[in-house]
This record gives C-alpha cells, sequence and structure tokens, in this order.
C-alpha cells in the first residue's frame, strides 16, 4: 500500500500540531488539564480523583513541558529526514 508523502507530511504535522497543544495546556494551565482529563473520564461513566492534587498539578505541569518539546524533535527529525 503506497501512502503519497504529502499525505503522510500531513499527519504528522497534525498529530505534532494536536500533542504541542495539549503540552501547552497542561504545561500552562494545568489545573484545567486535569479538569479536561476528570470531564473526559466522566463521559464514560468513571469517577477519577487525584490522590494528591498538589502533585498532580506540579507532574502535570513538568509532563506539558514534556508534551511540547517531543512534537518538535519529532517534526524536526522527520523533515529533516524527507527526501528534497
Amino acid at each position: 500500500m503506497f501512502i503519497p508523502l504529502e499525505y503522510l507530511q500531513l499527519f504528522v504535522a497534525a498529530v505534532s500540531g494536536t500533542s504541542f497543544s495539549l503540552g501547552v495546556l497542561s504545561a500552562f494551565w494545568p489545573r484545567q488539564s486535569v479538569g479536561l482529563y476528570i470531564w473526559i473520564m466522566a463521559r464514560f461513566n468513571w469517577n477519577v480523583r487525584p490522590f494528591d492534587e498538589g502533585r498532580e498539578i506540579r507532574n502535570t505541569s513538568r509532563f506539558g513541558y514534556v508534551l511540547m518539546a517531543l512534537p518538535l524533535v519529532t517534526i524536526a527529525v522527520f523533515f529533516a529526514k524527507m527526501p528534497r
């Protein structure tokens, strides 16, 4: 099965953009990010609450920065290796 290169580039860019956006949300607004997760899980009838809210907020913020960096690295490596 052959996938045109343009579609693959678009897919990688879309996934990376979405990941970066979620990273920004988690890094700068960790309370809202945790609230979003609780809301999504409530739609599936799962009651989710953090044991230690302060620790959850700190970890969410830290991992948000990681989630912002990973898509940038992915885009850089992916597009650097693309044939011109």
